[in-house]
Protein backbone atom coordinates (compact mmCIF):
# COMPACT_ATOMS: atom_id res chain seq x y z
CA UNK A 1 0.00 0.00 0.00
CA UNK A 2 3.06 2.37 0.88
CA UNK A 3 4.68 1.75 -2.17
CA UNK A 4 1.02 2.31 -4.53
CA UNK A 5 0.67 5.54 -2.67
CA UNK A 6 4.47 6.49 -3.26
CA UNK A 7 3.76 6.00 -6.58
CA UNK A 8 0.65 7.92 -7.43
CA UNK A 9 1.96 10.55 -5.30
CA UNK A 10 4.94 10.81 -7.63
CA UNK A 11 2.99 10.93 -10.43
CA UNK A 12 0.33 13.88 -9.58
CA UNK A 13 3.41 15.81 -9.44
CA UNK A 14 5.07 14.79 -12.38
CA UNK A 15 1.87 16.62 -14.16
CA UNK A 16 3.96 19.75 -12.70
CA UNK A 17 7.65 18.78 -13.61
CA UNK A 18 9.44 19.18 -16.73
CA UNK A 19 12.35 17.27 -18.02
CA UNK A 20 15.04 18.08 -20.87
CA UNK A 21 16.00 15.40 -23.29
CA UNK A 22 19.17 16.06 -24.92
CA UNK A 23 20.28 13.64 -27.82
CA UNK A 24 21.33 14.07 -31.73
CA UNK A 25 19.37 10.73 -32.41
CA UNK A 26 15.66 11.99 -32.86
CA UNK A 27 14.84 8.22 -32.83
CA UNK A 28 16.20 7.70 -28.97
CA UNK A 29 14.98 10.75 -27.67
CA UNK A 30 11.24 10.08 -28.98
CA UNK A 31 12.11 6.38 -26.90
CA UNK A 32 12.83 8.73 -24.13
CA UNK A 33 9.82 10.83 -24.85
CA UNK A 34 7.08 7.90 -24.66
CA UNK A 35 8.59 6.69 -21.20
CA UNK A 36 8.26 9.87 -19.23
CA UNK A 37 4.84 11.09 -21.00
CA UNK A 38 3.57 7.91 -19.63
CA UNK A 39 4.57 8.95 -16.05
CA UNK A 40 3.03 12.16 -16.98
CA UNK A 41 5.94 13.97 -17.10
CA UNK A 42 6.26 17.59 -19.05
CA UNK A 43 9.17 16.60 -21.94
CA UNK A 44 11.16 19.23 -24.33
CA UNK A 45 13.98 17.93 -26.43
CA UNK A 46 16.99 19.65 -27.87
CA UNK A 47 19.21 18.06 -30.24
CA UNK A 48 22.68 19.12 -28.78
CA UNK A 49 24.44 20.77 -25.94
CA UNK A 50 23.96 24.43 -27.50
CA UNK A 51 20.45 24.07 -27.63
CA UNK A 52 19.82 22.59 -24.57
CA UNK A 53 21.51 25.73 -22.92
CA UNK A 54 18.75 28.15 -24.95
CA UNK A 55 16.14 26.48 -23.29
CA UNK A 56 16.93 25.89 -20.60
CA UNK A 57 17.90 29.71 -20.50
CA UNK A 58 13.79 30.43 -20.53
CA UNK A 59 13.15 30.48 -17.01
CA UNK A 60 9.43 29.73 -17.80
CA UNK A 61 10.20 26.19 -19.16
CA UNK A 62 11.15 25.70 -15.18
CA UNK A 63 12.94 22.42 -16.04
CA UNK A 64 13.70 20.20 -13.32
CA UNK A 65 15.88 17.23 -15.14
CA UNK A 66 18.19 17.11 -17.90
CA UNK A 67 18.39 13.67 -19.51
CA UNK A 68 21.42 14.25 -21.98
CA UNK A 69 23.30 11.66 -24.34
CA UNK A 70 27.62 12.07 -24.16
CA UNK A 71 28.53 12.16 -28.16
CA UNK A 72 26.93 14.82 -29.74
CA UNK A 73 27.62 17.55 -32.75
CA UNK A 74 28.65 21.23 -31.70
CA UNK A 75 28.38 20.59 -27.42
CA UNK A 76 28.37 17.15 -26.22
CA UNK A 77 27.22 15.95 -23.26
CA UNK A 78 30.30 16.89 -20.52
CA UNK A 79 30.77 20.20 -21.61
CA UNK A 80 27.22 20.93 -20.95
CA UNK A 81 26.95 19.74 -17.33
CA UNK A 82 30.21 21.72 -16.92
CA UNK A 83 28.03 24.48 -18.44
CA UNK A 84 24.79 23.79 -16.12
CA UNK A 85 26.75 23.49 -13.29
CA UNK A 86 27.97 27.09 -13.43
CA UNK A 87 24.37 27.97 -12.98
CA UNK A 88 23.06 25.28 -11.33
CA UNK A 89 23.95 23.43 -8.14
CA UNK A 90 22.92 19.67 -7.93
CA UNK A 91 19.73 20.27 -5.62
CA UNK A 92 18.56 22.66 -7.96
CA UNK A 93 18.44 21.07 -11.27
CA UNK A 94 19.10 17.03 -11.71
CA UNK A 95 21.29 15.81 -14.91
CA UNK A 96 21.47 11.95 -15.62
CA UNK A 97 23.57 11.22 -18.54
CA UNK A 98 22.96 8.23 -20.91
CA UNK A 99 25.19 6.56 -22.94
CA UNK A 100 26.78 3.98 -24.80
CA UNK A 101 29.84 4.36 -23.45
CA UNK A 102 30.86 1.96 -20.72
CA UNK A 103 34.35 3.53 -19.63
CA UNK A 104 34.97 4.11 -15.85
CA UNK A 105 37.06 6.97 -17.09
CA UNK A 106 34.21 8.44 -18.67
CA UNK A 107 31.42 7.82 -16.09
CA UNK A 108 33.87 9.09 -13.46
CA UNK A 109 34.15 12.38 -15.22
CA UNK A 110 30.23 13.24 -15.63
CA UNK A 111 29.85 12.37 -12.21
CA UNK A 112 32.79 15.13 -11.25
CA UNK A 113 31.44 17.48 -13.57
CA UNK A 114 28.34 17.45 -11.64
CA UNK A 115 26.22 14.71 -13.15
CA UNK A 116 23.78 12.98 -10.97
CA UNK A 117 23.05 9.71 -12.37
CA UNK A 118 24.27 7.79 -15.52
CA UNK A 119 22.84 4.98 -17.19
CA UNK A 120 24.01 3.00 -19.88
CA UNK A 121 22.47 2.25 -23.66
CA UNK A 122 20.67 -0.07 -24.44
CA UNK A 123 18.54 0.34 -21.53
CA UNK A 124 15.00 -0.47 -20.53
CA UNK A 125 11.91 1.48 -19.76
CA UNK A 126 11.51 0.48 -16.12
CA UNK A 127 15.04 1.23 -15.63
CA UNK A 128 14.71 5.17 -17.23
CA UNK A 129 11.42 5.43 -14.97
CA UNK A 130 12.62 4.46 -11.81
CA UNK A 131 16.23 6.15 -12.38
CA UNK A 132 13.89 9.25 -13.45
CA UNK A 133 11.95 8.93 -10.68
CA UNK A 134 14.80 8.97 -7.61
CA UNK A 135 16.35 11.57 -9.08
CA UNK A 136 13.35 13.98 -8.62
CA UNK A 137 12.44 12.30 -5.51
CA UNK A 138 16.09 13.09 -4.22
CA UNK A 139 15.42 17.05 -5.46
CA UNK A 140 11.96 17.43 -4.31
CA UNK A 141 13.60 16.48 -0.72
CA UNK A 142 16.18 18.85 -1.42
CA UNK A 143 13.56 21.59 -2.09
CA UNK A 144 11.88 20.46 1.47
CA UNK A 145 14.99 20.99 3.17
CA UNK A 146 15.81 24.36 1.57
CA UNK A 147 12.38 25.18 2.70
CA UNK A 148 12.57 24.49 6.24
CA UNK A 149 15.74 26.30 6.32
CA UNK A 150 14.52 29.26 4.79
CA UNK A 151 11.32 29.65 5.70
CA UNK A 152 9.04 30.34 8.25
CA UNK A 153 6.83 27.11 9.77
CA UNK A 154 3.79 29.01 10.84
CA UNK A 155 3.02 31.81 7.29
CA UNK A 156 5.24 29.82 4.84
CA UNK A 157 6.96 33.24 3.85
CA UNK A 158 10.90 33.76 3.61
CA UNK A 159 12.59 34.11 7.62
CA UNK A 160 14.87 36.93 8.52
CA UNK A 161 17.85 35.25 7.40
CA UNK A 162 16.92 34.48 4.05
CA UNK A 163 15.60 37.85 3.82
CA UNK A 164 19.06 39.31 4.53
CA UNK A 165 21.16 36.75 2.22
CA UNK A 166 18.73 37.24 -1.16
CA UNK A 167 18.17 40.60 0.02
CA UNK A 168 22.19 41.34 -0.40
CA UNK A 169 22.84 40.00 -3.31
CA UNK A 170 19.81 42.33 -4.63
CA UNK A 171 21.25 45.13 -2.81
CA UNK A 172 24.39 44.53 -4.40
CA UNK A 173 23.18 44.01 -7.85
CA UNK A 174 21.43 47.69 -7.57
CA UNK A 175 24.20 49.33 -6.03
CA UNK A 176 26.10 48.44 -9.27
CA UNK A 177 23.18 49.47 -11.10
CA UNK A 178 22.82 52.71 -8.69
CA UNK A 179 18.98 52.52 -9.23
CA UNK A 180 16.85 52.89 -5.86
CA UNK A 181 14.60 50.28 -4.15
CA UNK A 182 11.92 50.33 -1.76
CA UNK A 183 11.94 48.65 1.60
CA UNK A 184 9.05 48.75 3.85
CA UNK A 185 8.19 47.03 7.47
CA UNK A 186 4.20 46.01 8.20
CA UNK A 187 3.00 45.53 11.94
CA UNK A 188 0.00 44.20 13.03
CA UNK A 189 -1.47 47.42 15.17
CA UNK A 190 -2.27 46.38 18.93
CA UNK A 191 -1.20 42.89 18.30
CA UNK A 192 -0.82 42.41 21.90
CA UNK A 193 -4.59 43.05 21.86
CA UNK A 194 -5.69 40.20 19.99
CA UNK A 195 -3.87 37.58 21.81
CA UNK A 196 -4.70 38.87 24.79
CA UNK A 197 -8.63 38.97 23.77
CA UNK A 198 -9.23 36.21 21.50
CA UNK A 199 -6.16 34.06 22.32
CA UNK A 200 -2.51 33.07 20.56
CA UNK A 201 -4.52 30.49 18.04
CA UNK A 202 -6.39 33.67 16.64
CA UNK A 203 -3.47 35.86 16.74
CA UNK A 204 -1.95 33.03 14.34
CA UNK A 205 -4.45 33.37 11.80
CA UNK A 206 -4.19 37.17 12.20
CA UNK A 207 -0.44 36.62 11.32
CA UNK A 208 -0.98 34.37 8.27
CA UNK A 209 -3.71 36.39 7.02
CA UNK A 210 -0.59 38.96 6.55
CA UNK A 211 0.85 36.51 4.12
CA UNK A 212 -2.35 35.92 2.23
CA UNK A 213 -2.70 39.55 1.30
CA UNK A 214 0.71 40.72 0.71
CA UNK A 215 1.08 37.62 -1.75
CA UNK A 216 -2.02 38.89 -3.23
CA UNK A 217 -0.60 42.56 -4.09
CA UNK A 218 2.97 41.53 -4.69
CA UNK A 219 4.96 40.46 -7.35
CA UNK A 220 6.75 37.42 -7.54
CA UNK A 221 10.18 39.28 -8.00
CA UNK A 222 9.69 40.99 -4.72
CA UNK A 223 11.36 39.98 -1.45
CA UNK A 224 8.87 39.10 1.39
CA UNK A 225 9.79 37.51 4.25
CA UNK A 226 8.32 37.04 8.38
CA UNK A 227 10.79 39.15 10.53
CA UNK A 228 9.26 37.95 14.03
CA UNK A 229 5.89 38.30 15.82
CA UNK A 230 3.54 40.25 13.57
CA UNK A 231 6.59 41.61 11.62
CA UNK A 232 7.03 41.27 8.04
CA UNK A 233 9.37 42.96 6.20
CA UNK A 234 9.50 43.23 1.66
CA UNK A 235 12.24 44.18 -0.28
CA UNK A 236 11.51 45.70 -4.10
CA UNK A 237 13.16 46.94 -6.85
CA UNK A 238 12.17 47.98 -10.05
CA UNK A 239 9.97 50.60 -8.58
CA UNK A 240 9.20 54.44 -8.44
CA UNK A 241 8.54 56.35 -5.46
CA UNK A 242 4.95 56.82 -6.37
CA UNK A 243 4.28 53.32 -7.31
CA UNK A 244 5.80 52.14 -4.03
CA UNK A 245 3.20 54.51 -2.45
CA UNK A 246 0.76 53.81 -4.21
CA UNK A 247 0.98 49.77 -3.50
CA UNK A 248 1.51 50.11 0.19
CA UNK A 249 -1.67 52.60 0.46
CA UNK A 250 -3.61 49.81 -1.69
CA UNK A 251 -2.09 47.08 0.88
CA UNK A 252 -2.75 48.94 3.84
CA UNK A 253 -6.97 49.42 2.43
CA UNK A 254 -7.45 45.95 2.23
CA UNK A 255 -5.94 45.30 5.39
CA UNK A 256 -8.67 47.58 6.57
CA UNK A 257 -11.61 46.27 4.83
CA UNK A 258 -10.49 42.31 5.43
CA UNK A 259 -12.47 40.30 8.36
CA UNK A 260 -11.17 37.41 9.69
CA UNK A 261 -13.48 34.14 10.87
CA UNK A 262 -11.83 32.78 13.47
CA UNK A 263 -14.05 29.64 14.71
CA UNK A 264 -17.42 31.73 14.32
CA UNK A 265 -15.48 35.01 15.79
CA UNK A 266 -15.29 37.65 13.53
CA UNK A 267 -11.84 39.96 13.77
CA UNK A 268 -10.15 42.93 11.82
CA UNK A 269 -7.58 44.87 12.36
CA UNK A 270 -4.75 47.42 10.50
CA UNK A 271 -1.41 47.47 9.84
CA UNK A 272 1.25 50.38 10.12
CA UNK A 273 4.15 50.51 7.26
CA UNK A 274 7.36 52.32 7.27
CA UNK A 275 8.93 52.53 4.12
CA UNK A 276 12.36 54.03 2.86
CA UNK A 277 12.76 54.71 -0.74
CA UNK A 278 16.42 55.37 -2.57
CA UNK A 279 20.01 53.70 -2.19
CA UNK A 280 21.41 53.67 1.16
CA UNK A 281 25.41 52.23 2.53
CA UNK A 282 23.88 48.89 2.71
Amino acid sequence: IKFAVTDISRTLKNYDTTVLVVDDSKLYRQILRDSLEKIKLNVLEASNGEEALEILSNKENNISLVLTDYEMLKMNGLDLTFKIREKYKKDQLGIIVISSLEAQTVISKFLKFGANDFINKPFTHNEIITRVNSNLELLDLFEKIRDMANKDFLTDAYNRRYFFDSGESIYSKNKRKKTPMAVAMIDIDKFKNINDTYGHDTGDIAIQEVKKILDKNLRTSDLMARFGGEEFCILLEDINIEDTKLLFEKIRENFEENVIDADGTKISYTVSTGIYFGLSDS
